[in-house]
C-alpha cells in the first residue's frame, strides 16, 4: 500500500494545518507581547490609542494553534 492511500487526510492537509498552526503561535505571541498600539495594522484589535495587550486575543490564537497542532497530529495517523 501507498503512503498516500494508508493516511487518514492527503499530506497537503496535514501541511496546511501545521502552517495554520504555525500562523495562529505566531499571532498569539504578537498579541502577548505588543500592546495595542504597537500592533501591525493588519492585525485586529490595531489601535494607537489604547495601550493595553490583547489577552483573550492571544489566548485565542494559541488555542487555535493547539486545535491545529491536535489535528495535524490527528491526520497523520494511519488507516487502521
Amino acid at each position: 500500500m501507498s503512503d498516500q492511500t494508508s493516511r487518514i487526510a492527503p499530506i497537503w492537509v496535514t501541511s496546511l494545518l501545521v502552517l495554520v498552526g504555525v500562523l495562529c503561535l505566531v499571532a498569539g505571541i504578537v498579541y502577548f507581547t505588543k500592546s495595542a498600539s504597537t500592533l501591525p495594522s493588519f492585525f485586529p484589535g490595531h489601535d494607537v490609542t489604547i495601550h493595553r495587550k490583547h489577552t483573550r486575543s492571544g489566548l485565542g490564537a494559541i488555542g487555535l494553534a493547539v486545535i491545529a497542532f491536535v489535528a495535524a497530529a490527528f491526520m497523520m495517523r494511519r488507516r487502521a
